[in-house]
Order: structure tokens, then sequence, then C-alpha cells
């Protein structure tokens, strides 16, 4: 039946919900959770399509390639691995991590994946292949998030320690460490021109780099760690999900807070924003996913 009230809730998971993605044609949500499941659900209904299994512990990070054909998941058993959307089915998985994959991206070009663990290290994989092509070694500890810039060239990554690195794609080799949080980095961003890294933090702060200045601004609001950050599809605003249970949307080229989403009974861990910037979408410890429609009342 479909679900015509906003915004509304997605329940099946049994553990708390890790990470959530919206497919680019704006028709399907996937999430993955501590149950160690990945499940796809209709974004309009809220219906549950299709639960996939095979992580032997939680599901960290879920990632859908750009053409919309493939989903991507990372999870505390050492894997990612790679499953077919419309089949549900797992075509490859890739092992190298000698600990728990936290975070993943992708090349624009949807070729290359990018993962990072806690064994501190961030691998570049080849999609089509499962190939391991490249190791960015540099981080002192474990790695929270990894971003790529929109062009494709470099990749910023936030870690335990708090220093952000930017690295340079195609070489892998570290051009820049980004300092100004007073603790641990749990998420990053690249603006849609790519002349802006956000980052958010245990230290309840987001900030905002000038990747051509170094200057930085910090946006402050939530009461609690922030746990994801997605910019908005037309670069204006970045939507936030914090430990404090609300979702708030900011300007990004002032810091201005526009909107806080209340409903989550605990963290938000995610947050992803539809293609057509019509949707946003949480997910939260509280084992619950929610689908909010813009503009938001």
């Amino acid at each position: 039946m479909e679900n015509k009230s906003w915004p509304h809730s997605l329940e099946g998971h049994s553990g708390p919900v890790a990470s959530v993605a919206i497919t680019p044609d704006d028709k399907y949500i996937v999430s993955g959770s501590e149950d160690t499941t990945i499940r796809i659900w209709e974004l309009e209904t809220g219906r549950e399509i299709r639960v996939l299994e095979g992580h032997t512990e939680q599901v960290n990070s879920i990632l859908i390639t750009p053409n919309g054909k493939f989903v991507l998941s990372g999870s505390r058993d050492n894997t990612i691995k790679v499953w077919k959307l419309e089949t549900g089915e797992d075509i490859r998985t890739f092992e190298g991590h000698d600990e728990g994959v936290t975070t993943l991206s992708i090349s624009p070009d949807g070729k290359y994946v990018l993962s990072g663990s806690i064994d501190k290290t961030i691998k570049v994989w080849e999609l089509a292949t499962g190939i391991e092509s490249r190791v960015l070694k540099g981080h002192s500890s474990a790695v929270n998030s990894i971003a790529i810039s929109p062009d494709g060239k470099y990749v910023i990554s936030g870690p335990e320690d708090g220093a952000i690195k930017v690295w340079k794609m195609a070489t892998g080799w570290e051009i820049e460490t980004l300092k100004g949080h007073n603790a641990a980095v749990t998420t990053v961003a690249i603006s849609r021109d790519g002349k802006h890294a956000v980052s958010g933090s245990r230290d309840g702060s987001i900030r905002t780099w000038g990747l051509l200045t170094g200057r930085t601004r910090a946006f402050e609001g939530h009461s609690d760690c922030v746990k994801s950050i997605v910019v908005s599809p037309d670069g204006k605003s970045i939507v936030s999900g914090s430990e404090d249970k609300t979702i708030r949307i900011w300007e990004l080229e002032t810091g201005k807070g526009i909107k806080t989403l209340e409903g989550h009974k605990a963290a938000v861990n995610s947050v992803a924003i539809s293609t057509s910037g019509e949707y946003i979408v949480s997910g939260s410890s509280d084992n619950t996913i929610w689908v909010w429609k813009m503009p938001i009342q």
C-alpha cells in the first residue's frame, strides 16, 4: 500500500541502520545495518523489495554505482561486496583489509571503488575485476570517511585522530593535511564545484575547508557527534545527521541553519539526498529509516 504521509518511517531492520543511499533514478533506497543485512525499499511507497544477506558482521557503508546497477557494501567482516540491484545477487567480494571496512566511495566514472578501514588504510579497487590497484597510507588511526571530488582527481579522508588528509587520486600521494576539529572526524564530503571539503566531527561541529585556500569555517548547532553529511544536488546546502537525534539543513556558503528535522529516537547515523533534491532519507540507531519530502513545512 502506498504511503502518502510525510515523513514516513521504514521498519524491517533488527539493528541500528548504519548507512543509507538512494539510487540515481530516485526509485529505491538501500540500507545497511548492524543486523548484517542490506535492504532495498521503494522510495515513494516505503515497501521493502529485497533483503541481501552475505556479510557475517555489521554493514557500515552502502553505495550505489553511478549507473544504478550495483550496490556496494562495506562491513566489519573486513570485506566489500558487490550486489546486482535488480536481482540481489552477490557477484563479487573484495578482500584485503586487515580490519573492518568503515566507509566506501566511488569514482565519478564508476570504475574505481575506494574503501577506508580501521586498519588505517584506504584501498583503491577496480570495480570490474576486484583487483586492488593502490593503497593510500599515511593515517595514524582508523579511517572513518572518504570522499572523491566530482572531477575524480582528489580524495579526502576523515580519521579517528581528527587530521583530514587530501590525496591525489591518480598517484595516491598525500598532498595536504587539514587540522581544525578537536575530536575524531566522522564524516566528509566535497562540494559539487570541487572547491570545498565539508567535515563533521565528534566535537559536534561541521567545518568547510577551501581546498584552494585552506580557509575553514565552523557550523555550530548540533549538540553531539555529527555522523553524516551530504551536499545537495544544487550545491547550495548540506544536510547533516547527528547523535543528538536530529537532522539539520544548512546553507553551504554561510553556515546558516535553515531547518532542523526531528523524529528519530536515537542517533542519526546516515543521511542521503535524492538526485532530484526532493527527498531526504535518514538511517538511525532506532533501527528505522525515515523519508522526508521537500520542501519541509
